[in-house]
């Protein structure tokens, strides 16, 4: 990256719903956000609420991914009410809670394209050579 220009970062994609089973989170084994299913708020870590879909609904979780193979129509989630506070999560399931069907998200990462580290009018860039705004004639 050339000085002065900041790499943009892709904004991270919401988690995907993962499904442990029609009583995959229970109050002796509370689940995440984004993990169902559950049947009561109880059934979630911490502050974490349970979303309910009426059956075959496909709404929408709140801070998480739509669709996917964890996504269950009808299913019912945890999810953050709350999502300005900081998430305290679990990092791994309980021993023998794997996901009925578990999936991974890979974000490649994002590079700057060309055009975007260059004026794209090789007056203007001349001018800020001149003027003092930009320090390095490689850039026009």
């Amino acid at each position: 990256t050339p000085p002065g220009v900041s790499p943009t970062l892709a904004p991270t994609p919401p988690p995907p719903l993962s499904w442990l089973g029609a009583e995959g989170c229970t109050v002796d084994n509370p689940c995440p956000t984004c993990t169902g299913d559950c049947d009561e708020d109880d059934d979630c870590q911490g502050s974490f609420e349970c979303y309910k879909r009426l059956v075959g609904q496909t709404t929408q979780i709140p801070g998480c991914n739509v669709g996917g193979l964890g996504d269950v129509p009808g299913g019912d989630y945890c999810y953050d009410p709350d999502p300005s506070e900081p998430m305290a999560l679990s990092p791994l399931p309980a021993p023998g809670r794997e996901p009925i069907m578990p999936s991974e998200l890979v974000v490649p990462a994002m590079k700057t394209p060309p055009s975007a580290t260059r004026p794209a009018d090789p007056m203007q860039c001349q001018r800020r050579l001149r003027l003092g705004e930009s320090h390095h004639p490689k850039e026009c």
